[in-house]
């Protein structure tokens, strides 16, 4: 009975994201949403872009993935 109920608690738990709505960056910039860091994380392949956004005391996170052939052409501009 313990675990039919742990197993019923947890799937409701990790469940809660699948119908979770999906917002873009400009939806969130268009609510007012500001950008207060940036970060880059370099790998081999490919980069990460992570955007803080904060709205009153709401924080949100985006990322970006950039591709190898984009981290090129940005370094050959500057």
């Amino acid at each position: 009975m313990k675990k039919s109920l742990a197993a019923i608690v947890l799937g409701l738990l990790f469940s809660g994201n699948v119908y979770a709505e999906r917002i873009t960056m400009n939806e969130l910039l268009e609510n007012k949403y500001t950008i207060k860091k940036q970060e880059m994380i370099k790998f081999e392949k490919r980069a990460l872009k992570i955007f803080t956004l904060e709205k009153s005391r709401k924080i949100m996170e985006r990322s970006k993935t950039i591709s190898k052939k984009i981290l090129g052409k940005a370094s050959n501009d500057s």
